[in-house]
């Protein structure tokens, strides 16, 4: 099984290889590359660059991306647990289990992280007693986080660290323990699959003792989430500073039995927490601590149940299996036999045959043994037996180890005593130590570790707090007024192509420059960290100038709230341009939000970078809340989407008919036939007139209304949707309206017809996607997008 590195969203091999061995034969199981300094260093370059945009990905478009994922790693189930039982001699079930486990793990982080971005903590003069001061207490990522996982759980404890640090959008840079790479490198294949940006997953192999301290020393690293040895993890802390750590070391859990335990349900839960997977748990119940009035009842049992354990191979299901390496077999006999030599009873095991030891179980361990204090990370279990609860607690909490403990106790008052006493992250009543549930805290203290894990846990150290503080400044009220908007598109290009649902970077770099090239005008970039740098390469590669083509970036206020003025530094750099003309704030997110991205926004336009700010989908009752705040309508961009509805007719009846009048919903009533023949702004013999011409012209009468706005200089061409599906921005040039009609169309209304027009004419993005989906063609296809592209100039030529 020969495997690869990955970085930057490539693959990597090469001559050197670090091999992996099976520690059931000792022979070679896999390979994958022994990287140098400047393949990591690469990496974390790549890391970087990518950081710089996946943060500004809205936290869904973050999700789908992890969901697809988490999709592909249910399908390579089998594959991944194969693996494992190669490299590191874990049963089929327990291999297959930590995948299932992991999947939830990710699914349940997924729900948690979309209530910190949508539930995030406000605080204002309820609390803090300042009155006007309001804090919202956001979240921001840290920017390149090594995630290095240890053997025992290559999947779990990888992908534990891996998810909540891209979700909440970091870069990552992973490197498995040596025994652990071959089933991190199948995942790293499934992020590639998944489509995740380059660079945003790196996944680095080599031994840890030749690019462990360039790992962790590196300029670029922002977080390290370490789970491993003891001596390791200490040897990090040491080599770093002022950067965020999370370390699970060591543990040399203890289960502390007393003489009002259920003996039967404490043998149970011994026996497992100590024995399975061959006790190679950082959780595993590493000595037992008994009152001595039961001591003798306890160990009687607890060899009788030893006795029992399968022993063997992986591949047939044992419990206790072959250990990692080696070494690990012969220091599990050394602590043994120092425990026998200074007058230990050894009740079971003792055999070793390669690096599979039987399991062991040692009575009357005193203090002056190693394996008191040592952790084997075998399956090998002492008993130090006590006669008063005050010796029990001494001695567990002499330990430098503090990771989680388990009391064994029918009294609850008894266990309370204990608990608090304990010197350890996490205490559990009548059952082993564990660490889940996956949703709780996880933490050791002492040389057991530093920082908490966790689902909750991992996103809140995977980011920073950034409180943002608003002084609600009250602005005096002015008497509304009539406002009229009229659409001002004197110097706007009448063509444009929006890119948003062009995904082959390609594709959007040929298409962009034909789209220039044959007289488009406008670029529509949807969201500004989406194409803008390919549009950047492409406009240089047109015949326009940069001077003589607009570029409308949209921002969602729902993921950038507080972000909007550094997101359009950032598009403004991608872009290789000095301005942008189009500042949209789209998705509104409630009055508070929108108003603090409407400011943002405003300053950057106060700065020179933007000509214009507008507005999309925001409501009545957002717009006016912003008119309330600043005195003035979202309006300095005359051909905003959301304009103010100043038709009564219209707007009551939306109301009345639920509709939510958002975004360029503002002659949805006239392009939808359902409405058509209901109640309207329009009288009777103004729809029957409207109804006579687009009859005569074999088309809808919405058709007419837009193909009459589109000929007195507006740009009405709205972006196809549930409401407006049946519309083909094709069957509207089509249309050529004649004196005749014009005549007709003029001599309406002029207080209803006419003033909606007016005042409520916008400007919409010409998607040719949209029109390709209409026709029934697929898109992604290079001569039919030139093909489109080409009759959308005819058209206009006629």
């Amino acid at each position: 099984m020969e495997l690869k590195a990955y970085i930057n969203g490539k693959f990597i091999d090469k001559k050197e290889k670090l091999e992996i061995m099976n520690p059931e034969t000792g022979k070679v199981a896999g390979t994958v590359p022994s990287l140098t300094k400047e393949e990591i260093d690469f990496a974390f370059k790549s890391a970087r660059k990518a950081y710089k945009k996946w943060k500004f990905y809205t936290y869904k478009d973050r999700i789908v991306f992890m969901k697809k994922f988490v999709s592909l790693l249910e399908e390579n189930e089998d594959r991944i647990a194969d693996a494992m039982i190669l490299e590191i001699a874990k049963p089929k079930s327990s291999s297959l289990s930590e995948v299932r486990r992991t999947v939830y793990y990710i699914s349940q982080t997924i729900e948690e992280y979309i209530e910190f971005e949508e539930n995030y903590e406000i605080v204002d003069s309820s609390i803090h007693k300042i009155e006007g001061k309001e804090v919202h207490l956001t979240r921001e990522s840290l920017g390149v986080v090594v995630a290095i996982s240890p053997f025992n759980y290559p999947v779990n404890l990888s992908l534990a660290k891996i998810a909540p640090a891209l979700l909440v959008g970091n870069t990552v840079i992973a490197k498995s323990a040596t025994q652990g790479s071959l089933s991190g490198a199948i995942v790293a294949e499934l992020f590639d699959k998944a489509g995740f940006p380059k660079g945003t997953f790196n996944y680095v192999t080599g031994r840890g003792s030749k690019i462990g301290d360039v790992i962790v020393e590196h300029e670029e690293v922002n977080m390290i989430s370490f789970t491993g040895g003891e001596r390791v993890g200490i040897g990090i802390s040491e080599k770093t500073s002022m950067i965020p750590l999370v370390l699970e070391l060591g543990g040399k859990d203890a289960a502390i039995v007393t003489k009002n335990a259920n003996l039967d349900l404490t043998v149970k839960e011994i026996i497992k927490g100590a024995y399975s997977y061959s006790g190679q748990r950082c959780t595993a119940i590493k000595r037992v601590l008994v009152d001595e009035a039961i001591a003798d009842e306890l160990s009687k049992r607890l060899s009788e149940e030893v006795s029992k354990i399968s022993v063997g191979t992986a591949t047939k299901e044992n419990m206790v299996t072959p250990l990692i390496d080696e070494w690990t077999a012969k220091n599990t006999i050394s602590l043994m036999n120092d425990a026998k030599e200074k007058g230990a009873t050894i009740l079971n095991g003792g055999r070793r045959k390669f690096t599979l030891v039987d399991p062991i179980l040692i009575d009357f361990i005193t203090e002056d043994m190693k394996l008191a204090w040592e952790e084997p990370f075998a399956p090998i279990l002492p008993i130090i037996r006590f006669k008063e609860l005050g010796e029990a607690i001494k001695i567990h909490n002499k330990s430098s180890y503090g990771l989680q403990g388990s009391v064994f106790t029918e009294n609850d008052e008894e266990f309370f005593e204990i608990a608090v006493q304990m010197e350890t992250g996490t205490v559990n009543l009548n059952r082993s130590s564990s660490r889940g549930p996956d949703i709780l805290p996880f933490l050791g203290v002492k040389n057991s570790g530093f920082g908490t894990q966790g689902i909750k846990e991992a996103l809140l150290s995977m980011s920073r707090v950034k409180p943002i503080i608003i002084n609600k400044i009250k602005y005096k009220k002015e008497k509304e007024k009539n406002i009229m908007i009229k659409t001002n598109i004197k110097n706007m290009p009448k063509v444009a192509l929006g890119t948003w649902e062009i995904n082959d970077p390609k594709q959007v770099e040929e298409t962009i420059v034909a789209a220039l090239n044959n007289g488009y005008k406008h670029i529509d970039t949807a969201q500004f960290y989406f194409n803008e740098e390919l549009i950047g390469l492409s406009w240089p590669k047109s015949n326009v100038k940069r001077e003589d083509f607009w570029i409308t970036t949209k921002i969602h206020s729902l993921n950038y709230k507080y972000n909007t003025y550094k997101s359009i530094e950032k598009s403004i750099e991608h872009l290789n341009t000095t301005f942008l003309d189009t500042i949209l704030l789209h998705s509104s997110c409630g009055n508070e939000e929108n108003l603090i991205a409407y400011k943002e926004a405003m300053r950057a336009r106060d700065n020179g970078l933007v000509r214009f700010v507008g507005v999309s989908n925001f409501t009545i009752e957002e717009i006016e809340y912003i008119k309330e705040q600043t005195g003035e309508y979202p309006s300095d961009l005359q051909i905003i989407a959301s304009v103010i509805q100043r038709i009564k007719k219209i707007e009551i009846f939306c109301k009345e008919k639920g509709i939510n009048l958002m975004g360029y919903s503002s002659i949805r009533p006239y392009y939808n036939p359902n409405f058509w023949y209901k109640d309207s702004a329009l009288t009777k013999d103004e729809i029957k007139t409207i109804d006579a011409i687009s009859a005569k012209h074999n088309t809808t009468p919405a058709n007419i209304l837009q193909k009459y706005i589109l000929d007195a200089g507006y740009v009405v061409l709205p972006k196809s949707s549930k409401a407006s599906r049946v519309i083909s921005n094709l069957d509207l040039l089509k249309v050529h309206l004649d004196k005749d009609d014009y005549k007709k169309l003029n001599s309406m209304n002029k207080t209803d017809y006419n003033y909606y027009l007016e005042n409520t004419a916008m400007f919409r993005s010409m998607s040719f996607t949209d029109d390709l989906k209409l026709k029934g063609v697929r898109l992604g296809n290079k001569k039919n997008d030139q093909e489109y592209i080409k009759l959308l100039m005819d058209m206009r030529k006629k």
